[in-house]
């Protein structure tokens, strides 16, 4: 016998032997698996090891000593029987019919045949049974799936919701802890200026009186002088820089040409650059629109940008600025012919206080690549930092949206 005649075996309980034999010989007929019992105790004997199997039971509703009641109420209250269809059957007997069925009914039987039995009657209704038995197992199945599904999914979010709280919290206290260190640096550079300022001005009136001071001791005091003048500057820029931070928190965008913005980066520039005696050159696109940006902040972000081309610049060399516009979108590049910057500190030079080696050599805190990373994503744009392919000098490439409010709401 296949297996498929096994899932969907049918057991028919009845004390008749010779109705036993007919049933099964019509449903083995259209392929049924049939079980035949004769008794309760039999039938119950074969469903403890067998009900898996069961898709339907036929019972005659005439049993002796009134055992249909009992079996009905058995196997509809046993969780491995209680959703096996059932199928009374019985003869027609007077004034018996509609109380069969009524009590029938309340004992939740699912169908009623009545004999003579009609081969093709009980094949149809059998096969009915078994197809809804069928679908409702597998619509269990999926149901008990999904909420299995569901409760992994509601325990998942729960996890999640744990970790996001832990690291909202670890954020918190990460962000007080920057603005406690932020705010004890500031304080600290700020105190450190009048001191030096004073080293300074000392410096001048003592040289001022020393008439018979030596040349080496002149040349000293002048080296502290001037240490103590270099130090000051970058205390100064370190405030500055400190200051933008907080004032780049809230943007003043208006529409503005980008040639007006390159103007002012090359004339502040240019003293600087020609003193090292570097070419500065400008290429740009022709009828370029106006961009909706921030012109304070943009010039801050380039105004550093710039400072470290020439920073880094070896005399008699050339630092490119590249301006190109597509509808959407510009592109600024550039380009020193420095030292360039090692693939590990690419990333690294965007962090607040972050020094290369080589930037450790010159005055700064490490602020301003931070200031411009922040400041170009405020606008919606990006910012890398590329090695040149001769491998001599540092690329910068900075991505604008021309409108950065069609992004977002400014």
């Amino acid at each position: 016998m296949s297996s498929l005649l096994y899932e969907k075996q049918i057991v028919i309980v009845d004390d008749d032997e010779i109705f036993l034999k007919l049933l099964k010989r019509i449903l083995e007929a259209s392929r049924f698996f049939v079980y035949p019992v004769s008794s309760t105790e039999l039938l119950f004997e074969y469903i403890k090891n067998n009900h898996q199997i069961i898709s339907l039971i036929i019972i005659d509703v005439f049993l002796p000593h009134d055992q249909f009641k009992k079996l009905i109420e058995v196997l509809k209250k046993d969780p491995d029987t209680k959703y096996i269809p059932i199928i009374a059957i019985t003869g027609k007997k007077d004034g018996e019919q509609s109380k069969i069925l009524s009590s029938g009914y309340d004992q939740e039987i699912e169908d009623f045949i009545f004999k003579p039995i009609n081969p093709n009657e009980i094949i149809l209704r059998c096969s009915r049974l078994i197809k809804l038995r069928d679908t409702f197992f597998s619509l269990k199945d999926k149901i008990e799936g999904s909420n299995k599904l569901i409760n992994i999914l509601e325990k998942k979010l729960k996890d999640i919701t744990v970790i996001y709280n832990n690291i909202q919290l670890e954020y918190k206290k990460q962000k007080n802890s920057f603005e406690e260190k932020e705010e004890y640096f500031y304080s600290i550079a700020h105190d450190i200026k009048s001191p030096l300022n004073n080293i300074t001005l000392g410096i001048d009136l003592y040289l001022l009186d020393a008439v018979n001071l030596n040349s080496n001791d002149h040349e000293n005091l002048l080296e502290i002088k001037n240490t103590a003048i270099r130090i000051s500057a970058m205390l100064q820029d370190f405030l500055s820089k400190v200051k933008d931070e907080k004032i780049g928190e809230i943007l003043n965008f208006q529409w503005v040409h980008p040639s007006s913005i390159l103007e002012i980066l090359l004339r502040e520039f240019y003293p600087e650059a020609n003193q090292k005696e570097l070419i500065m050159t400008l290429e740009m696109d022709e009828n370029l629109s106006n961009v909706y940006w921030d012109q304070g902040q943009i010039l801050r972000v380039f105004s550093n940008i710039i400072d470290n081309a020439i920073k880094f610049s070896p005399q008699n060399e050339m630092i490119l600025i590249r301006f190109k516009q597509k509808k959407e979108h510009s592109t600024i590049t550039i380009e020193d012919n420095g030292p360039g910057i090692s693939e590990h500190e690419k990333e690294k030079v965007f962090d607040l206080f972050y020094q290369t080696n080589l930037n450790e050599k010159k005055s700064g805190f490490g602020i301003g690549l931070s200031f411009c990373k922040k400041m170009i994503e405020k606008h919606g744009g990006s910012i890398q930092i590329q090695n040149k392919e001769n491998q001599k000098g540092t690329r910068v490439v900075v991505e604008l949206p021309n409108n950065p409010s069609e992004l977002f709401k400014v």
